[in-house]
């Protein structure tokens, strides 16, 4: 087997040597690919392989083709992947997906109810993101309203606070703006900033 490969090369090398086979020919034939046609090959076959494993309820791979198919503005097929990991249980594919629902990116469709009731699942989940995401829009849709505004913002802290307490450091952050105890808030930051958010 090694002798014929050998062989099937040197003959290959012979005629592209000898003039008779020019690098047009290898490329026309397919024996070339560029550099972006090997990526795209690649993405490919990457895509394949996550829907497989997505559809053998690889919660991960669901989520990773959703976070794909985000990047590519493609909102919609998103939605689906988002859904079917959080269906599996992958809290961050549940805030994901509410973000969707949020900022009416797939079906140009807004609902707040089914954005809170994901952040809500991802926050019990211990998922920080989640509950920044749900303390965001409870704040949001309190100032709207004149009843139970109080009720809402201690609501809004207590999420920041356990946001900040799983490690997303854009909580840790916001929440330091909120509090009025300035030492309370000096340690917020410097959590914040040793979780990658340091500019007040």
């Amino acid at each position: 087997m090694k002798t014929a490969l050998k062989f099937c090369l040197l003959l290959l090398a012979a005629a592209v040597f000898s003039g008779c086979w020019s690098w047009q020919k290898t490329v026309s034939m397919g024996l070339w690919q560029s550099d972006e046609e090997r990526l795209q090959e690649r993405a490919v076959n990457e895509q394949e392989e996550l829907m497989q494993k997505c559809e053998d309820a690889d919660e991960i791979s669901c989520n990773n083709l959703a976070v794909n198919f985000s990047a590519l503005k493609n909102f919609n097929d998103a939605k689906i992947y988002y859904q079917k990991a959080c269906d599996k249980g992958l809290a961050t594919a549940c805030s994901n997906l509410g973000q969707i629902y949020e900022q009416g990116l797939a079906d140009e469709k807004i609902d707040l109810k089914q954005a809170m009731d994901l952040y809500k699942i991802a926050c019990d989940a211990n998922d920080g993101v989640g509950c920044y995401n749900e303390a965001l829009l409870i704040y949001s849709q309190s100032r709207h309203k004149a009843q139970n505004r109080e009720k809402d913002v201690r609501e809004t802290l207590a999420l920041l606070a356990k946001s900040c307490g799983l490690d997303y450091a854009q909580a840790c952050f916001l929440l330091a703006k909120f509090v009025g105890d300035e030492k309370r808030a000096q340690r917020l930051y410097d959590r914040a900033c040793k979780l990658g958010k340091c500019a007040r």
